[in-house]
């Protein structure tokens, strides 16, 4: 009786999707070296300061209301760009930027978060958020100033 009440206590374990059989037999894995091209590298600390800061940001399981004056796409990981910086005293920064490019959102201005990780605790220390203007694009026929 015991164990039950327990389980309740235990965090549910997200399902993470895979692909079908057909997918993932496209796929054909390298040898050994991964491919040079395309390659990206991260440091074990600058990996998991990512995930922390993505987790809170947009919650792998939230279901968002829908915003009136908010594009769809901003509520999904792949609309976003990362960029982190290192900073004294084993704080790492993490920015999320989104990318117009996959995430035409119509609007004037976006935000930029970042997040302030202490990679010794994996804890985050504080979080800003800042709009920037986006530039107009150019009127064609019109040449600027």
């Amino acid at each position: 009786m015991l164990g039950l009440g327990l389980q309740a206590c235990v965090p549910a374990h997200r399902i993470v999707p895979h692909a079908s059989q057909a997918e993932a037999d496209r796929v054909e894995f390298p040898q050994l070296e991964l491919p040079e091209a395309g390659r990206v590298r991260l440091d074990g600390n600058v990996a998991a300061a990512i995930q922390l800061a993505m987790e809170d940001f947009l919650p792998w399981d939230a279901h968002r209301k829908p915003v009136a004056d908010r594009a769809p796409c901003l509520d999904q990981w792949e609309s976003y760009d990362v960029t982190t910086a290192v900073l004294p005293e084993s704080v790492l920064l993490v920015r999320f930027e989104p990318n117009l490019e996959r995430c035409a959102s119509g609007q004037q201005f976006v935000e930029l978060v970042t997040y302030a990780i202490e990679v010794r605790t994996m804890g985050i220390l504080s979080i800003e958020s800042h709009p920037r203007l986006l530039p107009r694009p150019p009127v064609q026929g019109v040449t600027p100033p």
